[in-house]
């Protein structure tokens, strides 16, 4: 769900954006061809909420901000450890994440269709069931897997910079869009 709010006149200028949440639930289970589990039975619930806004300090000039805050439970059954494959251990219970994301940007339109862009981002993921749970014969991709409950969020850094401009449309193409 997603609700956008009316621009807002700052000092800055105009400001518009939107708050939102997403909730998704799911129950995942693999099993190999010969009926050996691949996957046990594992429960996903998760529920984020999300904001962003722009501030358009100018025809030109725009900024944008977003933050998004989830909460995952991943519940099922793996290896603790495999250090002895005659007797592997177990791990049964539940893992929680809180994974925190947010970005700052900021674009420039050269005008002529061309915009520069600049945009850092900190991002988190929490695993998914298969990355903490897996312990067998995957056929699709012929490997072996086997995950690791212990696995904490996936984080990355990031800077873009960016030129866009669209690729001309050709002149026989706008004449058959004109004719249309």
């Amino acid at each position: 769900m997603e609700i956008q709010h009316l621009p807002v006149m700052s000092r800055f200028g105009p400001l518009s954006g939107a708050v939102g949440f997403h909730w998704d639930h799911a129950d995942t289970a693999g099993l190999s061809f010969e009926g050996d589990s691949l996957l046990e039975p594992a429960e996903t619930e998760s529920f984020a909420g999300f904001w962003f806004e722009e501030l358009e300090a100018s025809d030109r000039l725009s900024f944008q901000t977003a933050l998004r805050v989830e909460s995952a439970s991943v519940d099922g059954t793996g290896y603790a450890s495999i250090a002895d494959p005659e007797d592997p251990v177990f791990f049964t219970g539940t893992r929680t994440f809180v994974p925190v994301s947010g970005g700052l940007g900021a674009l420039y339109d050269f005008g002529n269709n061309t915009v520069f862009r600049l945009n850092g981002q900190a991002v988190e993921r929490a695993p998914a069931a298969a990355e903490l749970f897996s312990k067998g014969a995957h056929h699709a991709s012929n490997t072996f897997e086997i995950g690791n409950p212990f696995l904490d969020e996936e984080k990355a850094q990031t800077l873009e910079v960016g030129l866009k401009r669209p690729a001309p449309v050709p002149l026989r193409r706008q004449r058959l869009l004109h004719e249309l």
